[in-house]
């Protein structure tokens, strides 16, 4: 999709300079060329696209993660102590981190305005070649007795919270263990409390994230984008705006292609030719090629709109 879209998009391009080459005045036909597509480009309508992915698909998909991790936080406030000796009610908050995971792979292409600060969510991206989560930091505070609070936590670096860090509490026992009775078994005191403090501070930032794209919230970045301009703070044309958007795909391509499939398998510079099996992404819940086709599939519903107008809209015309 995105070879044919750059075919789509240069090639026109190409020929057009390529048949500058062959005229006998090549300033003039590049003029006149450079003309032509300035006037073909410049009545592109940008309203209609930056409208859609901006409410339709940031939006619409930061209240679905929100919803997600409000009901994850639900389950994990009700977790008795050693999950009262029911294993279901592990499995359930597992599911609902998966649930929220995959939400939050789709919308990891937008990472600008209020989402700049996607690290203090969702540190592997940042981090892959350390692997985050840093469980022995983590450990660390378990077993210690600093106070373990949503503020307390609020300090800790990216990869002591987050989904990574959620992660490992929640598939993992501390001591490689992965069987939900020995995890539900190590879920009491501090440990338990560290969980439920991570997964509201979690809550608490994905919210503050969501509301700044609320179009309906004073000062939201959606109108924001909505709004480029000679006054605009941020932005100054919509051309602006959607060379910003283009950039979001580029971004998330070069992430998948070389951190999170070129990095384990040893292709990619950084990997030095060294294959790292255990350099994958939500590797406690097993959900690194899954988390690859969620990528993908929000790089697809970006790109084509989200049933509206989308950047394959701007590349076909």
């Amino acid at each position: 999709m995105l070879k044919k879209a750059f075919f789509i998009c240069v090639v026109p391009v190409a020929l057009a300079f390529s048949f500058c080459s062959k005229s006998s005045d090549t300033a003039s036909s590049s003029s006149r060329i450079m003309g032509a597509l300035h006037n073909q480009f410049s009545v592109f309508n940008f309203a209609p696209l930056i409208k859609n992915i901006s409410e339709n698909f940031i939006y619409k998909n930061y209240v679905e993660l929100e919803a997600k991790v409000n009901s994850l936080k639900t389950l994990t406030n009700e977790l008795p102590d050693s999950c009262g000796g029911d294993n279901a009610k592990l499995v359930a908050i597992q599911d609902a981190w998966k649930s929220a995971f995959s939400a939050l792979k789709i919308i990891e292409i937008v990472q600008i305005g209020p989402s700049g600060s996607y690290t203090t969510i969702d540190s592997w991206p940042a981090n892959y070649v350390v692997n985050p989560p840093d469980t022995a930091k983590i450990e660390t505070i378990i077993v210690g007795t600093e106070t373990i609070s949503e503020t307390a936590l609020s300090a800790k670096l990216d990869n002591e919270i987050g989904f990574p860090a959620i992660e490992y509490l929640l598939f993992d026992n501390g001591s490689g263990l992965t069987q939900a009775t020995n995890i539900c078994n190590s879920l009491t005191g501090r440990r338990k409390l560290y969980l439920q403090e991570a997964v509201k501070l979690l809550s608490t930032r994905i919210t503050r994230v969501t509301l700044n794209w609320n179009p309906a919230f004073s000062g939201n970045f959606t109108t924001v984008l909505q709004t480029a301009g000679a006054n605009n703070e941020f932005y100054k044309s919509e051309k602006e705006v959607v060379d910003t958007l283009i950039k979001q795909i580029v971004s998330i391509v070069e992430k998948v292609k070389d951190d999170k499939v070129g990095y384990p398998s040893g292709f990619s510079v950084d990997s030095g030719g060294v294959i790292r099996s255990t350099n994958v992404e939500a590797k406690y819940a097993n959900l690194s090629m899954k988390a690859i086709r969620d990528n993908l599939n929000g790089l697809y519903a970006f790109y084509v709109g989200n049933d509206g107008p989308g950047i394959s809209d701007y590349v076909r015309y």
